[in-house]
């Protein structure tokens, strides 16, 4: 057909040879309009340089369906042709104008797709994992090696242009906070970050029920319950983690698992890598019970769940977990724990304020927690303002759903937990309500003796989490009144420090260190010296709210 011909198939009713010269013109004027409005960086100079990849984006026809293939298309841009086989055995071409391509192979032939990166241009294009690759620019790599079908991709690929198809704010993260841009990027795959591994040097214990038979008569009235979970299996006791050396006699931190109230275990290798490296590192014993949980199906809640913590704390104020026996010496119990953990742990510190015996605050020598769940009524504004953004892979990367999805199911959480409206804002199961003012008198009693006793309070919180709102909130409002040392950190998630990256990551090394020394400190002496700081003594306590980043370069 000649180009007459051919373009009179679209536009019958002209006749073309008198009006050729008018109907590209028109062509050209329509089309290069149509470029600079929905081609990124487009410009008025003509269709000649529209991509393919850029109107497959666009989403105005099918993917796999080419603009190369229409009559009037000249496309002058280098490009690069992979012919792809699905696993249904369907061949599929893709052009290519840009690099990189966004997918990732394993280094072995026939050259499979393992990854598709999903703000690459493969994704746009509708390339998918398992494709394998059968030709390149028409040429077919059955017959080739790896290293040939790698060097002849690289060759072809050359003559690209590069365009970064991730968003400005990823890239920056990649080459300025690589261990924190490999965990979100982790997370954001629909996988997990690594977790630590437990610590060297540690030996493994437990603490046993008096009876192995679950009895929910006796709940409530003895030490390490054995209960029954949901789908039948037996928990209880304590997973008891000892240095080979006690450096503090009597010592010993009682930590509680996060998951939501209704999840973890103190068995999941999170918590058991975590209180390792605390054993290790203070020198005392960490006992990690594997508490009564909420939920559907199980019917505990709040109320028995702390008081059963409360006994397993009165145990360990009579007996040494590393050798059951009786105590020769005071004990001296750090209360600790993660998220939802760590709303336990500040909850069973205002239950024991409220004891008869008061002997027992006194033996509580810290309260130490990360990530801590402090309003259960989750009214935060940074549940709005900290919400993950998938763009820039920004907020808090562990809660993924949008803002009020994640409220609606926090509050779900929260509420099976507490058993009622009220519960929400009570300060014995919500502690961040004890800041609030307008107590009752039973916790304007609890806050005055936290006051007397002196008992310091630590925790850490990520800038992007969910929960900072609320944390940094209760600390501005209870700093003069409580022995408070808090930590900001800039730009982490919820319970960072658990997680681990192939990439040095700073700030789970400061947060981790600076728990380690309010651990020692608060097994050492309760009492606080201002002269330490004056000093500059590595060790003194460091009240009030503080700001953790990473030490940057000037920037050229």
């Amino acid at each position: 057909l000649n180009r007459s011909t051919a373009v009179s198939r679209y536009v019958p009713m002209i006749h073309v040879p008198r009006f050729r010269w008018l109907l590209w013109v028109l062509l050209w004027c329509l089309l290069g309009s149509f470029r600079q409005v929905f081609v990124p960086g487009g410009s008025r100079r003509g269709f000649g340089r529209l991509r393919a990849s850029h109107i497959a984006r666009s989403g105005l026809w099918p993917q796999g369906w080419n603009p190369r293939f229409l009559p009037f298309w000249r496309d002058r841009s280098p490009m690069v042709r992979i012919k792809f086989v699905c696993e249904l055995g369907k061949e599929h071409e893709v052009i290519f104008n840009s690099k990189p391509f966004g997918i990732e192979f394993q280094p072995q032939m026939p050259l499979t797709i393992t990854r598709v990166m999903e703000l690459g241009p493969a994704n746009a294009l509708g390339v998918r994992p398992g494709w394998k690759v059968i030709a390149i620019n028409g040429k077919t790599v059955h017959s080739l090696e790896f290293k040939d079908v790698h060097d002849m991709l690289k060759r072809a690929s050359e003559h690209l242009p590069s365009e970064s198809f991730a968003d400005d704010t990823v890239q920056a993260r990649r080459r300025e906070q690589p261990a924190l841009s490999e965990m979100i990027e982790s997370f954001v795959r629909g996988g997990e970050p690594a977790h630590s591994n437990t610590a060297e040097g540690i030996r493994v214990g437990a603490i046993l029920p008096d009876s192995v038979v679950p009895d929910s008569d006796r709940f409530g009235t003895e030490a390490w319950m054995v209960w029954l979970d949901q789908d039948g299996s037996q928990r209880g006791g304590a997973l008891v983690l000892m240095p080979h050396e006690i450096r503090t006699p009597g010592a010993c931190i009682f930590f509680i698992h996060g998951g939501a109230f209704e999840g973890g275990s103190s068995h999941d290798q999170m918590t058991v890598a975590l209180c390792s490296r605390l054993a290790q590192q203070t020198g005392a014993a960490v006992v990690c019970p594997d508490h009564l949980l909420s939920g559907p199906g199980r019917p505990f809640q709040a109320e028995q769940i702390l008081q059963q913590l409360e006994n397993d704390i009165l145990w360990l104020l009579k007996y040494d977990p590393v050798t059951k026996e009786k105590r020769s010496s005071p004990a001296k119990i750090v209360l600790a724990g993660d998220s939802s953990g760590g709303t336990q742990a500040m909850s069973l510190l205002l239950r024991l304020a409220q004891h008869e015996n008061t002997e027992v605050l006194s033996a509580i020598r810290g309260c130490a927690t990360i990530s801590p769940w402090l309003d259960l009524s989750c009214g935060s504004p940074t549940y709005v303002s900290n919400a993950f953004a998938k763009e820039g892979l920004t907020g808090d990367v562990m809660f993924r759903d949008p803002a009020g999805q994640n409220r609606a199911v926090f509050r779900d959480c929260a509420m099976t937990y507490v058993g009622s409206e009220e519960g929400l804002t009570n300060p014995s199961f919500s502690p961040y309500w004890l800041a609030r003012g307008s107590l009752s008198e039973q916790h304007s009693l609890v806050l005055k003796r936290l006051q007397q006793a002196q008992v310091p309070i630590w925790a850490c919180i990520g800038a992007a989490e969910t929960l900072s709102g609320e944390v940094l909130d209760f600390a501005a409002r209870l700093e003069d009144e409580l022995q408070l040392e808090f930590w900001l950190h800039e730009g982490v998630f919820h319970v960072w420090p658990l997680f681990n990256s192939s990439q040095p990551f700073q700030s789970k090394e400061v947060a981790l260190c600076n728990l380690e020394k309010f651990v020692r400190r608060a097994m050492e002496d309760k009492s606080f010296d201002i002269m330490d700081l004056v000093r500059g003594k590595p060790s003194a306590a460091r009240k009030g709210i503080h700001y953790y980043i990473d030490e940057w370069q000037a920037s050229k």
